[in-house]
């Protein structure tokens, strides 16, 4: 509902910007999609004039019409005008550069490029302007004229304006000229934004003076400037190593200063690991400043000075959880006492089963047991992880045989979570037996029906009136609602009872008219929707967090989303949809991916990684996780829900 300008300052060797809005609505179905500037300097702004923004679906305020508009911004009581340009001369394609139309600029550049040298007189006179914008604009022409290039390079190098200086680095990494003669120029610029451009401009230099150059450079960071400190991680790309030891000896091996802190950090050279460690191990180095450096070695070539690194880290126990979850496998053989250490200070969360795993720690498989059964302060998370574990080690019968007794309802539950079709075996006969205790059998029915051939199975078991009354009850009713489109028709179609009664809800425009109670609509919200969604951080955070949903959607299109989830799925929330080689399938929300592993997080918020190289198939549901369960709320209640919903507003 708003178009806003940032005009941007400059901020040591970056930026910054202030917020001015140019175009605000209090009309919930504004929804500004462009902006373009017209050939007299005014503004032309695209809505895209819809209920909602952020998911799949667009509406219609009126059924059939859209709606969108154009809207003009200027100064008041001027009036529209396109002037007429001349690209045929030189002079008149200089006056057609200066328009503020992207369009006409580029006509004008085009034909004054094709002018060539004869473009020269009108593009020098254009130089000589005070508005250093338009001096940039012939510069750029000027700079490609055949022979000139090296003349009008010096000459931007030499003036006054630093962002001139910035157009002639530019000038002379685009036309393939003398970068680094470019950058000795302004090495000792004082202008940080142009040692900014200095530094990327030595990016993958082969040049043999660029090492020294890029220390002269990184020598001059003042330990406060951000921008400089990644300019200088940029230029180094592709000489990493070269560079950082040019400038270890200006420095004289001291990188352990304020400055020197922030180049290693960002470094990436083969000395890097030590000089990181160095820095964690200095006692002068706070608790608040070790996250950085630990996370630097994510970014560090694997190999032995890596390893070595981390290995010393272990001397430090705050730091050892860090170090151990960084270090390779080779790197563990020989350290085996401080990886030990440091999984025993691990038990019950997953990054002890992911250290598990990793180092094939074979003797663990009691305390991987214990995690998945509940035990050893497990998460839920862990719980799953370790139980995905001790399936895919082949230890599936030691699960199997945590099915009798105290631990048995326990054992079935996190079959069902671990979601490995090689646990159906154990399940199927708990869930089909008579004699079994009545609260196991339910709860491997339970297990079964999260497992997609399991709830398959289910289906054919309760067709064949081959489970217990209970046990068919309880299957057929949570199928009803599976993640599945076919096997929930399949058991609705079984008992149809379980389908979703539906109220007789008025039309979206008529319940738009009714005004709810937002005190009932949030305990109905507290009692329905926190299973999914957090307001102001109460709730579990599995769909979008809706603390200030009344801002962004008015009410027809808060209806629109309560009653028809799948409609417009929110970007990020689309159900993903995993089908595993072994015939297992996964299905949640994308927590997060790696180039070897993908996470989804399942209602209530666990979230379980799945390697990549065992996945045969991969789909973007277009049915949303969200049930329309609101569908079936009386009119009255729905109103009061949408009314909550509604105030909840940015403060």
């Amino acid at each position: 509902r708003v178009v806003r300008s940032y005009p941007v300052t400059d901020d040591g060797a970056g930026f910054k910007a202030d917020i001015v809005n140019l175009l605000t609505a209090n009309d919930n179905w504004f929804r500004p999609s462009d902006v373009a500037v017209m050939p007299d300097g005014s503004l032309i702004v695209a809505d895209w004039y819809d209920p909602g923004v952020g998911g799949h679906g667009m509406g219609d305020n009126v059924p059939g019409q859209t709606k969108g508009r154009l809207y003009r911004i200027a100064p008041k009581g001027s009036k529209l005008t396109v002037p007429k340009q001349d690209y045929s001369t030189a002079e008149g394609a200089v006056i057609a550069l200066r328009s503020p139309n992207s369009a006409t600029r580029y006509l004008a550049w085009s034909k004054l490029h094709e002018f060539g040298a004869a473009a020269a007189p009108a593009l020098t006179k254009m130089w000589k302007d005070k508005n250093p914008r338009m001096r940039a604009r012939a510069l750029w022409l000027l700079a490609r004229i055949p022979g000139q290039q090296d003349k009008w390079i010096g000459a931007a190098l030499a003036d006054d304006d630093e962002n001139i200086r910035i157009v002639g680095l530019r000038l002379a990494r685009q036309l393939g000229r003398d970068v680094e003669g470019a950058v000795k120029t302004v090495a000792h610029d004082p202008s940080a934004q142009v040692r900014r451009d200095a530094a990327i401009a030595l990016r993958h230099s082969k040049n043999s003076a660029a090492p020294a150059l890029w220390a002269e450079l990184a020598a001059q960071h003042d330990g406060k400037d951000r921008w400089y400190v990644e300019a200088l991680g940029i230029g180094a790309d592709g000489n990493e190593t070269a560079y950082l030891d040019a400038w270890l000896k200006k420095v004289g091996g001291n990188a352990n200063t304020s400055e020197g802190r922030d180049i290693v950090w960002r470094s990436r050279g083969d000395q890097t690991p030590k000089l990181l460690a160095d820095i964690l191990l200095d006692p002068t180095t706070g608790d608040s400043e070790r996250p950085r450096f630990l996370r630097a070695f994510d970014f560090q070539k694997s190999g032995p000075a890596k390893d070595a690194a981390l290995v010393r880290l272990f001397s430090n126990p705050a730091m050892a959880t860090e170090a151990a979850s960084r270090l390779s496998v080779s790197g563990a053989q020989g350290n085996e006492a401080v990886v030990k250490g440091t999984l025993d200070k691990l038990k019950g969360t997953p990054e002890f089963v992911d250290l598990v795993e990793r180092f094939k720690a074979t003797d663990r498989n009691g305390e991987l047991l214990s995690m998945a059964l509940g035990g050893e302060k497990a998460t839920a998370d862990g719980t799953i992880a370790a139980a995905r574990l001790l399936i895919q080690q082949g230890n599936l019968k030691m699960i199997g045989d945590a099915l009798n007794g105290s631990t048995a309802v326990a054992a079935a539950r996190v079959l069902g979570l671990a979601n490995d079709i090689r646990a159906l075996p154990l399940l199927e006969p708990l869930a089909t037996g008579a004699q079994t205790e009545a609260g196991l059998r339910l709860a491997a029915v339970d297990a079964m029906a999260h497992i997609e051939e399991g709830a398959k199975q289910l289906l054919v078991l309760a067709k064949d009136n081959k489970l217990p009354s209970d046990a068919k009850e309880a299957a057929l009713r949570t199928l009803a609602n599976a993640p599945w489109e076919k096997v929930q028709a399949v058991a609705l179609k079984l008992a149809p009872a379980n389908a979703p009664v539906k109220s007789s809800l008025p039309s979206i425009s008529e319940l738009v008219k009714k005004t709810g109670d937002a005190s009932k609509g949030q305990v109905l919200f507290q009692a329905v929707c926190t299973a999914c969604h957090q307001v102001n951080g109460v709730g579990m955070n599995y769909g979008p967090a809706l603390s200030e949903i009344g801002t962004k959607l008015g009410k027809d299109a808060l209806y629109d989303a309560v009653l028809n989830p799948s409609a417009g799925i929110e970007f990020g929330y689309e159900t993903i949809y995993i089908k595993f080689k072994t015939g297992d399938s996964a299905i949640g929300l994308l927590a997060s991916e790696t180039h070897d592993e993908i996470a989804l997080k399942s209602i209530g918020g666990a979230i379980t990684k799945y390697p990549k190289k065992e996945i045969a198939a991969r789909e973007k549901l277009k049915v949303s996780s969200m049930p329309a369960i609101a569908a079936a709320f009386p009119p009255e209640q729905l109103a009061d829900l949408v009314e909550y919903l509604s105030s909840l507003k940015k403060k």
